[in-house]
């Protein structure tokens, strides 16, 4: 938000697994990084033709897991200024504009709720390299608002899995069996304590 009356617009992309009469539109305003007045007006949601909403061929989990429509069902959060994340061209790439200096918090998101089955194996996948070898990110599925075991935290990390990504792309798979029964699990990508240039895409996640 600037500190201009400024107009704001985004497309929501609601997953075709749920319907829910009693959603709610809610805004996040604790992130402010001082003192501040935060003033909001004028707030809308309507229904927009969104003709590429397409799912992945079955048994892919991950939508838009090739970034071929940029940043749609894919969510980032950041508090390192050493993070330019970009979602265009196919790829995810994320720039760090202060070559020598960690980041210090950054993750993207698959923002469609994941299904998953007690005893079930799966597998996760990804391409990617970054400009500084064996630059370490962390792919996890994760509680996504819902205790699945039961720690009393609605947004636990289940499975963590470090990559270490090389100069040139290739291709990391890591398989799990999964103990839970969810309707509500994501999938997360970390790049805390990374300072290259570091490049994804072609994101899976399938069943075996």
């Amino acid at each position: 938000m600037s500190t201009t009356i400024a107009t704001y617009s985004g497309t929501l992309v609601m997953s075709p697994y749920y319907d829910d009469d009693e959603a709610e539109l809610v805004f996040y305003l604790g992130y402010s990084t001082g003192p501040c007045t935060i003033m909001i007006d004028n707030v809308s949601l309507t229904v927009a033709n969104y003709s590429a909403f397409v799912a992945p061929p079955a048994p892919e989990m991950v939508w838009n897991g090739d970034f071929s429509r940029a940043q749609n069902f894919w969510w980032y959060w950041s508090s390192s200024p050493t993070t330019v994340p970009d979602f265009s061209g196919g790829v995810f790439t994320l720039v760090n504009p202060n070559p020598g200096i960690k980041r210090t918090n950054m993750c993207i998101k698959s923002i469609d709720a994941k299904i998953v089955y007690a005893g079930t194996t799966y597998t996760i996948s990804l391409i990617g390299h970054s400009s500084i070898a064996n630059e370490s990110i962390i792919v996890a599925l994760s509680e996504n608002g819902d205790d699945i075991n039961d720690d009393g935290v609605l947004f636990t990390n289940l499975y963590t899995m470090p990559i270490l990504l090389t100069l040139i792309d290739q291709r990391y798979s890591i398989s799990f069996t999964n103990a839970y029964n969810s309707s509500n699990v994501s999938l997360n990508i970390f790049f805390t304590d990374t300072e290259g240039d570091i490049f994804i895409d072609d994101v899976s996640m399938k069943p075996e």
